[in-house]
């Protein structure tokens, strides 16, 4: 009688080098060949399956046995609504009954997914139906990444080029999950998405910020701004265009870059509308120390003339 191992946590809760690893002494423990860990692993997030039976190219007596070994959980899309430009949303529905909602948004040759990382928030902001709905639970990393899985396992052409943590939740208040996730996201053992086209928006969650700043990786970093009068709004994000009287409207969702280099210190630069630099923010001709002090993808070059950086150190 072939026994069976009790069921464990699922490989797509664990990084993609963590999931290769508890594989490989899987396979060595059932006195499998080598090869089939290569096998194996790539079915996770390179060539997903919806469930291990699906992997025809492995034995069929071995399916069965990573099905209780290495269950692979899913998101059940119990609501898909279309619009004319082509924008999809995902309603989820989650093993518990809870619910959460991904954004599949089309812009030429990109397919960004907005992405939730909580069922529900605890922030409460009023204008939010989120928000509204209070503070449900924590996503796992699997959750959260496997809502980019779910698209693929629907149709493989459709695979997201860019991921915005835009939809439930506040990301950076579920750090543990969405850390995890960001690996599983860009690795390239797992989507394979590059860092530069995934973006952490939040409403300014510090520890989580400097935890995303301590990464190698240089995701983007949004960070909301809201106020019900556009004065407030520039009076939030600090010394701006229209708190110096330049008339200038701050950006909703302004997009600092973090850099840990330099330690201890660390470089924050947030883009900023300007006019030519009068609300004393640095511009493209800023002197070449201020330059410096910038990290170099925030090279003002690299903007439109009407956007510049503001850029401080702290430790």
């Amino acid at each position: 009688m072939t026994r069976t191992a009790a069921p464990s946590i699922s490989p797509l809760d664990l990084t993609p080098a963590d999931a290769k690893a508890a594989v490989t002494e899987w396979v060595r423990k059932q006195g499998l060949p080598a090869y089939r860990v290569a096998q194996i692993h790539r079915r996770l997030w390179l060539a997903p399956v919806k469930s291990w039976q699906d992997a025809t190219e492995l034995p069929g007596a071995l399916r069965t046995q990573l099905d209780a070994a290495f269950p692979l959980y899913g998101l059940t899309a119990e609501t898909t609504q279309q619009s004319s430009d082509g924008t999809r949303k995902y309603l989820w529905r989650l093993a518990d009954g809870e619910a959460i909602e991904s954004v599949l948004i089309p812009s030429g040759s990109r397919l960004t997914l907005c992405i939730s990382s909580q069922a529900g928030c605890a922030l409460g902001c009023v204008f939010c139906a989120t928000g509204l709905m209070g503070f449900r639970r924590n996503l796992t990393a699997w959750e959260i990444a496997g809502q980019v899985r779910q698209i693929i396992l629907g149709n493989p052409a459709e695979k997201p080029t860019n991921i915005v943590f835009m939809g439930m939740g506040e990301p950076l208040l579920n750090w543990p999950a969405v850390d995890t996730a960001l690996t599983i996201l860009n690795d390239a053992e797992g989507l394979g998405i590059g860092a530069r086209h995934i973006t952490v928006s939040t409403v300014g969650i510090i520890p989580g910020m400097l935890a995303l700043a301590g990464r190698p990786e240089q995701f983007r970093l949004a960070i909301s701004l809201h106020a019900p009068a556009q004065g407030q709004l520039g009076q939030a994000g600090g010394e701006g265009a229209e708190g110096r009287g330049g008339g200038g409207r701050v950006r909703r969702h302004t997009r600092p870059r973090i850099s840990s280099r330099g330690n201890p210190w660390r470089t924050i630069c947030v883009r900023r509308p300007s006019r030519g630099g009068s609300d004393g923010s640095l511009s493209r001709s800023a002197a070449p120390e201020a330059a410096r002090a910038r990290p170099a993808a925030a090279s003002g070059r690299l903007l439109p003339a009407r956007w510049t950086w503001r850029c401080w150190r702290r430790p």
